[in-house]
């Protein structure tokens, strides 16, 4: 089964993690100011630059292909996250997910 695939179908029965470079893949465009700004914040008074999480409203494209490239280079190679309820807090137990690009 493909990794796509079989992440597809984890996602329906449980809920995954994905922790990828975002931030480093960001750079990799080499975006300025005014690629952060948009069309959407093109007056907006505070410089932008280097907060990623608007580029999901300003660069849509860049962020899904950024998503897209990610997925694509996932393998998924053990257990699935299981959250346990203890008294004073919960505990993540063992899970790995290895990324090959």
């Amino acid at each position: 089964m493909r990794s796509n695939n079989l992440l597809f179908t984890r996602l329906k029965e449980q809920i995954l993690v994905l922790d990828g470079a975002m931030g480093t893949m960001i750079q990799d465009y080499k975006l300025t100011e005014e690629d952060f700004r948009g069309s959407e914040l093109s007056n907006f008074e505070h410089d932008l630059k280097g907060n990623n999480d608007l580029l999901s409203l300003t660069q849509p494209d860049i962020i899904r292909e950024i998503h897209s490239n990610f997925l694509s280079a996932v393998q998924i190679s053990s257990k699935p996250i299981r959250l346990t309820q203890t008294r004073s807090r919960r505990q993540i137990t063992t899970f790995r997910i290895k990324a090959t690009i």
